[in-house]
């Protein structure tokens, strides 16, 4: 009894060739789910080095917005500080004018506006 092994082909071509637009759409399906023109080494190895690159001096440009960011909050925070300073030292001072003014308060005046500069100067 004879063996016979009957090979097809046109068959293996056209297993190997839908192997290769497997492979093929696999690499553009992981380009088009990253939004990234340059996905591997292997598609562009300078675009590669220069898009690691940009994207280092973006991670740091990302970084110095929010540290800038943080200092202007500073300052704001700062600058209210220095305006509300400003404001109780005014009070003060017109509390202090009022009560210097002895000719026209009585002594209850006088004493009422020197417990109300105590207490802006307590608060």
């Amino acid at each position: 009894m004879a063996l016979t092994i009957n090979v097809n082909l046109a068959a293996l071509d056209v297993a190997e060739g839908s192997s290769e637009n497997y492979a093929r759409l696999f690499r553009t399906m992981e380009r088009l789910t990253s939004g990234l023109m340059i996905y591997r080494a292997s598609d562009d190895p300078a675009g590669l080095v220069i898009s690691e690159q940009l994207r280092a001096q973006i991670g740091s440009l990302n970084q110095e917005i929010e540290n800038t960011t943080a200092l202007i909050n500073k300052y704001h925070t700062a600058s209210s500080t220095v305006g509300e300073l400003r404001r109780q030292a005014t009070e003060l001072r017109a509390l202090a004018v009022g009560a210097a003014n002895e000719g026209a308060n009585n002594e209850a005046s006088q004493l009422a506006l020197s417990r109300a500069a105590d207490y802006i100067v307590e608060a």
